[in-house]
């Protein structure tokens, strides 16, 4: 059976870009939610004139010198943790993404900014608890996703994604970016999930167990969220964390 890949730019927090979700099709014109979200990343491609790669829509930035982070003006800041911060292009690619799932622009926005603020908390306590992954293993588990690009159910859906970008190498050189952050979160939740069936001993296989995991999951989330106390700017942000991932 082919598998199904998905090559959004948001689609989960286990599988960023990457997901077992084909997309639907959009009744009101015709058109699927994967050509409305080419032709937004089309649109910001072409209206960028101040990135050195076009088409880096969003890339969490943590304040240290771990390999994969980098730093960047206040004026790209838009939310503030206490150890990590979101950047104004991470919550606008969350937005496109939503929009071309047919939400309207306010529930874009309030979906793009709970995304985020869950998914980069994950990341702090991924790092936290020791998951991480060099520049080598990035490399290779992008290689392995390429190949399966080529054999995929919705291979030509992956394709549209990829031929906004200026070439099939950019999109998979942005993809070692992604996954740099990726990585360590699938790593984490992972071993999360583990710890979990061990102490319910509930069959990993069965659907009880999906529904207590989920139920599980959204709360770690939200408690991560919670924990990096976000704020819209460094005026009495707590940033003691920034200190702590840095040693």
């Amino acid at each position: 059976m082919k598998k199904i890949i998905c090559a959004a730019a948001v689609v989960c927090f286990c599988a960023i870009l990457f997901a077992g979700a084909k997309a639907s099709a959009d009744k009101a014109n015709g058109s699927s939610s994967v050509d409305r979200l080419t032709e937004m990343i089309k649109a910001e491609i072409n209206g960028s004139t101040d990135r050195e790669n076009a088409g880096e829509f969003f890339v969490t930035t943590l304040l240290t010198d771990k390999p994969g982070t980098e730093r960047i003006s206040l004026d790209d800041i838009a939310l503030v943790g206490r150890s990590i911060l979101i950047t104004k292009d991470e919550i606008s690619d969350g937005e496109r993404f939503y929009l071309a799932g047919g939400d309207t622009q306010k529930e874009a926005h309030e979906k793009a900014v709970k995304y985020y603020k869950e998914y980069d908390a994950l990341y702090v306590r991924a790092l936290k608890a020791g998951f991480d992954a060099d520049d080598e293993e990035v490399k290779s588990y992008v290689e392995s996703l390429r190949e399966m690009s080529k054999t995929a159910a919705n291979s030509e859906d992956v394709m549209k994604i990829i031929s906004v970008y200026p070439s099939e190498d950019d999109y998979w050189k942005y993809m070692q970016k992604v996954y740099r952050k990726q990585l360590p979160v699938q790593k984490y939740v992972a071993s999360l999930e583990k710890s979990f069936s061990e102490k319910t001993g509930i069959d990993r296989g069965s659907m009880e167990f999906a529904e207590a995991w989920e139920k599980e999951f959204e709360r770690i989330k939200a408690e991560a969220a919670k924990e990096e106390n976000f704020t819209d700017s460094f005026a009495g942000a707590d940033l003691t964390g920034f200190l702590a991932l840095s040693k």
